[in-house]
C-alpha cells in the first residue's frame, strides 16, 4: 500500500469521494503496512475488525436459524458499540438527561467515530450513505443491524428514507441522523438540511438535538483524508475523548422553525468557548499535568529558591600564637586550640522551596 495513504491530505472535496475509495484502500493493505504503522493503531484496527467480525458470525447464524430480529440486530450493535470504546480507548462523556425512545436524534458530524459513543448509551438505528454498504466488514455489519442506507444523490431514495426513518419510530426504535449532509471540523458546523425536518414535524416524535465534539480537533474525518490513514492516526493516542450533549425534545409543526431550533441549540454547544484547564499544584510544587509531564528540575527549584545568608566563616579558629604567612595564606605552623575552643568545619546550605498554595 502505498505509504502516503496514511498521512493527512488537504481538506477539499464534498466529503463523499474519499469515502467511496475505502474499497481500494482495504485491498491494497497488507500486513506488512499494518506492522509498519505505529503498533497501538494497529492492534486497535485488528480489534475493531475482529470485533465487528464476531457481531455479523452471531447475526447471520441468527438469520439461518430463523431467530433475527430488530431488536436482536439492535442488542448486538450495542454490545458491538461498547466493546469498541474499549478497544479503541474512546472516553464519552455524556451531559444532559438520555431521552426515552422513540426519538429522532438529531447530531452534528464529525467523524465515522461518532456512531459508537452514541449507540454504546442508546440503542438506536442510523441513517447511513449507501457508500458504506460496500466497506469490507463494517459494510456487512451495518447492513445486518438497523441501518437505513440512502442514497444521497437520489431523490427517490431520499424520501424512501424518510418514510423507513418513520417506520422505524412506529417501531418504537429511535433513529440518528446527520442533517449535515458530510463531515465537518470544529469549531462551528455546515448548514442542516431541511428533509428530515419536513417529515418529523407535526408528528408526536420529538427531536432531540446532540452536540458531538472531540476534545482533539483532529479525529475530524474530512476532506480527502482515507479511513485508514485517519484511523491509524487517531487511534496511535492512548485516548480519544469525544463529548455528547443531549439538548432538550424540540416538536413544532413548522418543519423551519423546527430546523432552525435544532441547529441553532447545537451550533451553540459545539462553538461554546472552552475554558482553560487549570490543575492544582501537587505538595512538590509541580502541577498535577498529564501523565508523563516532567516537573520542575532542581537547577529551577534552586533558581526559585529564596536566597538565604550563608554563614559566616571565622577569618580563622579560635586560636592564639601562630603566625599566618599572608603570601602563601596557609598556616605557617599547625593552629592549636585553645582550652574551650570546638573544632569546626565550612558547610553548605541547601534550600528548597515548597509551595502550598
Amino acid at each position: 500500500m502505498n505509504t502516503q495513504a496514511l498521512q493527512p491530505k488537504p481538506e477539499a472535496g464534498n466529503g463523499i469521494t474519499q469515502k467511496q475509495s475505502a474499497n481500494e484502500e482495504f485491498a491494497a493493505l497488507t500486513w506488512a503496512d499494518i506492522r509498519q504503522s505505529n503498533p497501538l493503531a494497529a492492534a486497535r484496527l485488528i480489534g475493531l475488525f475482529s470485533i465487528t467480525s464476531c457481531k455479523i458470525l452471531e447475526l447471520t447464524l441468527a438469520s439461518i436459524r430463523r431467530r433475527w430480529t430488530p431488536e436482536l440486530a439492535m442488542q448486538k450493535a450495542c454490545d458491538w458499540a461498547e466493546q469498541v470504546l474499549v478497544v479503541c480507548g474512546i472516553e464519552a462523556t455524556l451531559e444532559g438527561g438520555i431521552p426515552p425512545g422513540p426519538v429522532l436524534l438529531v447530531a452534528n458530524h464529525r467523524s465515522y467515530i461518532d456512531i459508537a459513543p452514541i449507540l454504546a448509551h442508546i440503542p438506536c438505528a442510523f441513517v447511513a450513505k449507501s457508500e458504506l454498504r460496500s466497506w469490507p466488514i463494517l459494510g456487512k455489519g451495518a447492513s445486518l443491524g438497523n441501518t437505513v442506507f440512502v442514497e444521497r444523490a437520489n431523490p427517490t431514495s431520499r424520501k424512501a428514507t424518510r418514510s423507513a426513518i418513520l417506520d422505524k419510530l412506529e417501531a418504537g426504535h429511535s433513529v440518528v441522523v446527520f442533517p449535515e449532509g458530510t463531515t465537518s471540523r470544529a469549531p462551528g458546523m455546515l448548514p442542516f438540511r431541511p428533509g428530515i425536518f419536513k417529515t418529523i414535524a407535526g408528528t408526536n416524535f420529538p427531536v432531540v438535538p446532540i452536540a458531538i465534539e472531540y476534545e482533539d480537533p483532529n479525529a475530524a474525518y474530512v476532506g480527502n483524508d482515507t479511513f485508514l490513514g485517519h484511523f491509524l492516526r487517531v487511534f496511535a493516542h492512548r485516548k480519544t475523548k469525544v463529548s455528547l450533549h443531549f439538548g432538550p425534545p424540540q416538536q413544532s409543526p413548522n418543519p423551519t422553525h423546527l430546523q432552525t431550533k435544532t441547529q441553532a441549540w447545537i451550533k451553540h454547544h459545539v462553538t461554546l468557548p472552552k475554558p482553560p484547564l487549570t490543575l492544582p499544584r501537587s505538595p512538590c510544587g509541580a502541577s498535577n499535568g498529564p501523565r508523563g509531564a516532567k516537573g520542575p528540575t532542581r537547577a529551577s527549584r534552586r533558581a526559585n529558591a529564596p536566597a538565604k545568608p550563608r554563614p559566616r566563616r571565622s577569618p580563622h579558629p579560635a586560636v592564639a600564637g601562630f603566625p599566618l604567612d599572608a603570601e602563601t595564606a596557609v598556616f605557617a605552623n599547625p593552629p592549636q586550640l585553645t582550652q574551650g575552643a570546638t573544632k569546626t568545619s565550612p558547610s553548605t546550605a541547601f534550600g528548597l522551596s515548597v509551595d502550598l498554595g
